[in-house]
């Protein structure tokens, strides 16, 4: 029942906060034809510091933030496995940091446990 709530509760956030929808179109060169199109549909959201915080609050010890911030699935896996690098520490740092940072593009894709060093 809890993992339901936490389901619901991060769907109501991402639908609160409002998440921007961006499609790109690319052009698929098939024998020539370039009146072909995919589309490429991309989520966005409009805080995304908010959103990391929520996430970070709500799964910090199962690595959630660290999906969110794109990393590879061996992250969070190893975070489950410590819960969170043993009593919570690395969620509670990673919180910190995430709070008090400008961008989150420099934690995006970082494939290191300890997103910070």
């Amino acid at each position: 029942m809890r993992i339901a709530n936490v389901i619901l509760l991060l769907f109501y956030v991402n639908v609160s906060l409002g998440y921007e929808l961006n499609q790109d179109q690319r052009i698929l060169p098939i024998d020539g034809d370039s009146s072909l199109y995919e589309s490429k549909l991309t989520f966005e959201a409009k805080h995304p510091k908010l959103v990391a915080v929520i996430i970070t609050i709500a799964l910090g010890p199962l690595g959630g933030h660290r999906l969110y911030l794109h990393t590879k699935p061996i992250v969070p896996i190893v975070y489950a496995l410590t819960l969170g690098g043993g009593l919570g520490l690395l969620p509670i740092i990673d919180l910190i940091v995430i709070t008090f940072t400008k961008d989150l593009d420099k934690y995006r894709e970082n494939n290191k446990i300890i997103m910070w060093l």
